[in-house]
């Protein structure tokens, strides 16, 4: 059984979610929260890069960079996005043109 599009298991799901605060899901038959990086993200208000492929691909669909879609979204529900693990990873692999080509630096 396919729980995710990411694998076959709840927690494909949880490391492959593109931001921090999506990284939560609901235990039915334990009737509990898990997924400790979206808990801490939504405990802290703070908004992160999960996966960073995932997040270029959410962005490129909205016609945007990473650093607009994490904006973006922090700021849709009211969170924040901190320098730290933040905007200075999407910063530093944002994809840039040379020579042709596109790379991550």
């Amino acid at each position: 059984m396919k729980l995710s599009p990411f694998g076959k298991s709840i927690d494909d799901y949880l490391e492959n979610v593109p931001l921090t605060v999506q990284s939560i899901a609901y235990d039915l038959k334990e009737c509990r929260l898990i997924g400790s990086i979206g808990i801490n993200s939504i405990e802290k208000r703070l908004v992160k890069v999960n996966n960073y492929g995932e997040a270029y691909h959410s962005a490129r669909i909205n016609s945007g960079t990473v650093k607009e879609y994490l904006l973006s979204k922090a700021q849709s529900i009211g969170f924040s996005v901190p320098e730290k693990g933040g905007l200075r990873v999407v910063e530093d692999n944002e994809p840039r043109v040379g020579s042709g080509l596109l790379s991550l630096t």
